[in-house]
């Protein structure tokens, strides 16, 4: 994926600074065009038709006056071929005649209007850059506590936060960018050969469409594996409680694109299910509540997808007398999303998992 981004943007570095070579002809008394419209980094090649001529861009042949250009110069008059070549680096309007002679009171005169590189937000040597996708991408710094991201037309003279990041448009980090057109958090998901359980929950709850959307969403993937370490009948027993499977599919999902560089340690995201998750960073591993983030920022066209080694569970309701007369445990698990099975310790935290889906947390102290 990094060399495809790097592919695109030498190509886009490619165009932005294609420069190209424009023609005037010079004759006596005239130039033709008289008036031309090039870019920055534009070549003008005056040519010599016939007669003896020059190009003044500095002082007005007629009035006496500087032209007041952005920049000035002056040729050597010459019978040659070619009269002069000039590459434009400044933009702005030009104004020029031939200052041999008479011609210029005869109307040999000219201009010339150089028009800066606009990025593709419109703005004149702008940092914005269009994706693979087509879609116009601005750079903008990220506040990793709020998660608000503020857009920028450059990047120049920027000041960050203890809590803010910069992030260019191309940068891999960007969450964004796209780098190919034909992938969403679902796409993702539904094409590995580790989350078919997973792919199955989305559809069943009829979900794949939302995460097949604008987004942006971060989904926290659980594998295969962290599915099958529940215990049995679990899985077939959530598929068949379509509001409790929701809620838990839910809560892996954020509505915004947050990558593994934009979490820090402590930190709560709020997810789709209303409940917030915590971010735990240690030991060079990122959690999300219990769960280890595996493979982080697998970038997709609508967001990210961070897989995680356990399923999420949010814990809700508080207290036991909230839950139906009907509800049953399902399992048990310990703080470290293990499986209890047997003797339960003293002074032992413990969440038990009821058939709707909820969780009650208790500790043991007998």
């Amino acid at each position: 994926m990094k060399k495809l981004i790097s592919i695109f943007i030498l190509s886009l570095l490619f165009i932005n600074t294609k420069a190209d070579t424009h023609y005037i002809n010079s004759g006596n008394f005239y130039y033709i065009p008289s008036s031309l419209t090039v870019d920055v980094n534009d070549t003008v090649v005056w040519l010599n038709v016939q007669g003896f001529h020059n190009v003044n861009f500095d002082i007005s042949s007629t009035t006496g006056n500087s032209f007041g250009n952005p920049v000035s110069f002056i040729s050597s008059p010459t019978g040659a071929d070619t009269i002069y070549i000039h590459k434009f680096t400044v933009p702005g309007y030009y104004e020029y005649d031939c200052s041999v002679g008479s011609h210029a009171a005869s109307g040999m005169i000219g201009n010339v209007t150089v028009n800066a590189i606009t990025d593709c937000n419109g703005v004149a040597n702008g940092t914005s850059l269009t994706d693979t996708c087509g879609v116009c991408q601005q750079a903008y710094i990220y506040n990793f506590v709020t998660h608000i991201p503020t857009y920028l037309n450059d990047t120049l003279n920027v000041v960050l936060g203890p809590t803010e990041i910069l992030v260019m448009p191309n940068d891999p980090q960007n969450p964004l960018w796209n780098s190919s057109c034909d992938s969403s958090v679902y796409d993702i998901i539904s094409n590995s050969a580790d989350h078919t359980i997973l792919e199955i929950a989305i559809d069943t709850c009829g979900l794949a469409s939302t995460l097949d959307g604008p987004g942006p969403f971060t989904v926290f993937a659980p594998t295969d594996a962290a599915f099958n370490a529940l215990p049995a009948g679990t899985i077939s027993s959530l598929l068949s409680n379509l509001p409790a499977l929701i809620d838990i599919l839910k809560y892996h999902v954020v509505g915004d694109s947050v990558m593994s560089s934009m979490l820090s340690n402590g930190q709560t995201v709020t997810t789709l299910e209303g409940s917030d998750v915590t971010v735990t960073i240690s030991g060079g591993n990122v959690y999300i509540e219990n769960a280890m983030v595996t493979v982080a920022d697998i970038v997709g066209d609508n967001g990210v997808v961070h897989v995680i080694d356990a399923v999420l569970l949010p814990a809700s309701p508080s207290n036991i007398n909230e839950l139906k007369s009907d509800d049953k445990i399902i399992y048990t698990m310990d703080i470290l999303g293990k499986i209890v099975v047997g003797q339960e310790k003293k002074n032992m935290i413990l969440f038990d998992i009821y058939e709707s889906g909820k969780t009650i947390r208790r500790l043991v102290i007998n």
